[in-house]
Formats: C-alpha cells, sequence, structure tokens
C-alpha cells in the first residue's frame, strides 16, 4: 500500500498477513496522527494475524504520532503489537510518543523475528511539563506516571534493534519538583540483536537508557549520550 504525502487523522488497523505500507516520500512528508478513544490501542495497531507485515522504509516512511490514554490501566502506543506476531519490521519511520509508549508488544505475547531498524523514536511518553508520581509503581493506577519508549517484552524472541535513534522524554520532575522517570527502552527479547542505536533521551529518577534482560542477547556498537540523564 502506497501513500501519498499529507497528514493523515486516524488510526490504521492492519489484520492480514504480509502487508506493506509504504509512503511516496518519507517521513517528512507523510504523517498519520493518532486518534484516542477509537477501538484501536496504537496509531498502528497490528492484530494477532498480521505476519510479516512492513512499516516504512528508507525513504519511505511515516512519521508515526501516538496518543494518551485516559484510563492508566491501558498502555497505547504509536505503533501496538498485539499478540503474537512473526517476522514484522518496522523501518525508516518518525515514531513520536504522544503521552504513552512510541512503540509497545504485549507482555508474554510471542513476538519473533520482529526488526525495528533506522527509526528515530521521540516525543514525551507523558502529558504536558510534569510527569506524575515518583517511581514506576503507579503507572496503571495513577494518570501520567511516565511510561517507556520502547517495550518489546517478555514472550518475545530473535528481535532486530539497529540503527535507531532515541530522542524521547520519559520523565523530569513531578510537581513537587521530585525526580521522576521511566527507561527509554526495554528489549527483553531473547535472542536479541542491539546494535547501532543512538540513545539521547531524556529521563530521571534512576531509569536506564536501555534495560535487556532476555538471554542471548547481543549489544555492541550502540551509542549512550548521557547529557539529558538526569
Amino acid at each position: 500500500i502506497n501513500v501519498g504525502d499529507g497528514t493523515y487523522t486516524g488510526d490504521v488497523t492492519i489484520a492480514k498477513y504480509g502487508i506493506h505500507l509504504l509512503s511516496e516520500n518519507g517521513s517528512g512528508s507523510t504523517t498519520i496522527q493518532g486518534v484516542a478513544g477509537t477501538s484501536a490501542e496504537g496509531t498502528i495497531f497490528l492484530t494477532p494475524g498480521s505476519d510479516n507485515t512492513q512499516i516504512g522504509d528508507i525513504g519511505h516512511g511515516f512519521k508515526i504520532v501516538g496518543f494518551d490514554s485516559a484510563n492508566p490501566g491501558t498502555e497505547v502506543a504509536a505503533v501496538y503489537i498485539q499478540g503474537a506476531n512473526s517476522g514484522s519490521k518496522i523501518i525508516g519511520n518518525e515514531i513520536t510518543a504522544a503521552g504513552d509508549e512510541a512503540i509497545l508488544t504485549e507482555y508474554g505475547a510471542a513476538v519473533s523475528g520482529l526488526t525495528i531498524d533506522h527509526n528515530l523514536i521521540d516525543g514525551q511518553t507523558f502529558v504536558g511539563p510534569n510527569p506524575a508520581g515518583q517511581g514506576s509503581s503507579q503507572q496503571f493506577t495513577l494518570w501520567n506516571v511516565p511510561r517507556q519508549a520502547v517495550v518489546i517484552s517478555t514472550g518475545s524472541s530473535n528481535t532486530t534493534f539497529t540503527n535507531n535513534t532515541i530522542t524521547a522524554v520519559t520523565g523530569g520532575l513531578n510537581a513537587s519538583g521530585q525526580e521522576q522517570g521511566n527507561s527509554l527502552a526495554t528489549i527483553d527479547s531473547t535472542g536479541a540483536t542491539i546494535t547501532g542505536n543512538t540513545f539521547a533521551g531524556t529521563t530521571d529518577y534512576g531509569s536506564d537508557a536501555l534495560r535487556a534482560r532476555g538471554t542471548n542477547t547481543v549489544i555492541s556498537g550502540n551509542t549512550f549520550d548521557g547529557t539529558n540523564m538526569a
């Protein structure tokens, strides 16, 4: 599916095998602006059975802008992969968090062979100038506790996360002036390859640029810029 230049307001649900969604002229020319309150849990929402989906490519990606959920118990994302998925690719996009995650796979879901390559991951995972709370223990009960920008959850395998730049804001000072934050990225896939990325986001409260807890994971050749890691 080739998409012409422009800004498209609405959420895109992909529920078929092997769809390739490409822009004609790249993320600088084509924006998908997510809308809260629809049945989709992401601006681009991959349902079970959407194996081998490809979102974007080098020079043919999108600016994908997420949205926030009013319910803290519900996570949403600019790109949300629901349930099991195999062989999908997210390449060459600007993926913007807007109050919640930028990229998310569901906890425990069997997501295998996911490739995330040459994306800019930016935006902010909470709303307004100040995040709520302190620490992540209340993130599913208290609205506006900052989320992580990228979550590839336990249950996934053989994830390739390469050549991405993360500049997202996932923390700061709460309204009482206390440090608050969450990790920039958690990649808990077994057999993951995490190479050539730049982690240059902003967070606070002892949070991580990268948390990777899967076995047989290769982490090499990345740049960790701590300038904004308070």
